[in-house]
């Protein structure tokens, strides 16, 4: 074995746990394996491409790979079966939203419905996607030509590496203190932009270039 071979080896083991994270949050959609291994291909393409003189870390630069490539795939193979379980369950959760929504004026978090219903978290976002009341994770969010997808915002909150982690959090100390409100109340909290808008007091446009522009920003920094 060449120290090349080696070398990238090694960089295939110590990132899978990076792979598995992105590829399970497509779980619902096509077959594991076939998923993983368009993730590992993902991660080989970032390794060849890697220039550790630009002094950003391997993991934040594969991420970026992993997740474009799995979410293209998914795109041209996803056919969701949706089993009666996840149908039921997905009406109870739209129920319980549209009932905390009358009562407080907000929509519940995922972490707050999945604790009242008594579900995992993930149970939660396979029903809602299956029901098809919330956008698909790889459907484009902004109008740019580098494309930011719902599935690199949620990441922000879980299934990803703790030095991710700690990256998106600093790259979220580079926003002004209403785009960090912006994000929290859409991705969070999930209100739609008139709702955020609303609030502010501004109208639903001017929330739409502020969104944009936080992920931009955003985005840049985990380059």
């Amino acid at each position: 074995m060449t120290s090349y071979s080696y070398e990238l080896d090694e960089v295939i083991k110590q990132n899978s746990n990076l792979v598995y994270s992105v590829c399970a949050k497509y779980n619902n959609y096509v077959d594991k394996e076939d998923l993983y291994q368009e993730g590992k291909m993902a991660l080989i393409d970032a390794y060849k491409n890697f220039d550790k003189s630009k002094g950003v870390k391997f993991s934040t630069y594969a991420f970026t790979y992993i997740v474009g490539r799995v979410s293209n795939y998914v795109r041209e193979n996803k056919n969701i079966k949706v089993s009666k379980d996840l149908a039921r369950l997905g009406k109870k959760i739209n129920e319980y939203i549209d009932k905390h929504f009358e009562v407080r004026g907000y929509k519940p978090s995922i972490h707050d419905i999945a604790l009242m219903l008594e579900v995992k978290e993930e149970k939660v976002i396979s029903a809602l996607e299956a029901c098809q009341k919330i956008k698909s994770l790889d459907e484009q969010i902004n109008d740019d030509e580098k494309k930011i997808t719902l599935l690199d915002v949620t990441s922000f909150k879980q299934n990803i590496t703790n030095e991710q982690r700690l990256d998106l959090k600093e790259a979220f100390t580079y926003l002004s203190d209403d785009e960090k409100n912006l994000l929290i109340k859409r991705y969070y909290n999930d209100f739609t932009q008139s709702e955020v808008a609303k609030e502010m007091g501004v109208n639903q446009v001017y929330v739409s270039r502020m969104e944009k522009k936080a992920l931009s920003k955003m985005k840049s920094k985990m380059m």
